[in-house]
């Protein structure tokens, strides 16, 4: 008899640990950022940076939002570089894809309810940040950096965060093209 209380005992305190254990002690179980953690999902659709651009363009058309373009010359292909912007989104674009069609360089979001792979959106706070994606490669003031590889020098997903209360104002991918 005393076996199964002590069994019980041990089972309930095993039990308290788990409920109070610090969220940063579950911070080893987070993945480290993947390919795949940067795409903006949009119309049922997955949009990863370094494609082609003209569909997911297309896809906020037919989707009625209305987005507002410019350009320049641009410093490191041939052609012009382009962002298209709304009051949700923001498409940067370079003309480096098969003959110099424009490919995803940057997807900011601004506003709205769009959604990292791993849940994260405007509003989110900094603890659930952590809990999904770990500790950030970087952190710049208001910015978590999250990298590939944890390299500076590679593609990135940016998390701005409202100091003050610690939640996501916005956050953006982005293919580091000037290393």
């Amino acid at each position: 008899m005393a076996s199964k209380k002590g069994r019980g005992l041990l089972f309930i305190c095993a039990l308290m640990l788990c409920l109070f254990m610090h969220p940063a002690a579950l911070l080893e179980s987070a993945l480290p950022l993947i390919e795949t953690d940067l795409a903006l999902f949009f119309e049922g659709e997955t949009w990863a940076l370094d494609t082609p651009a003209s569909d997911l363009l297309k896809a906020f058309e037919q989707a009625g939002i209305k987005l507002d373009m410019t350009q320049a010359d641009s410093c490191l292909f041939e052609g012009k570089d382009k962002e298209y912007t709304s009051e949700e989104v923001l498409i940067g674009t370079l003309p480096k894809g098969t003959k110099g069609e424009d490919v995803i360089e940057t997807i900011m979001v601004l506003s709205g309810d769009y959604l990292t792979s791993r849940g994260i959106g405007i509003g989110s706070v900094k603890e659930e940040i952590i809990l999904a994606y770990g500790e950030p490669t970087l952190v710049d003031y208001d910015l978590l950096i999250y990298s590939l590889d944890n390299r500076q020098d590679s593609a990135q997903l940016v998390f701005v965060l409202d100091l003050s209360t610690e939640t996501v104002l916005s956050y953006y991918y982005f293919q580091n093209t000037q290393v």
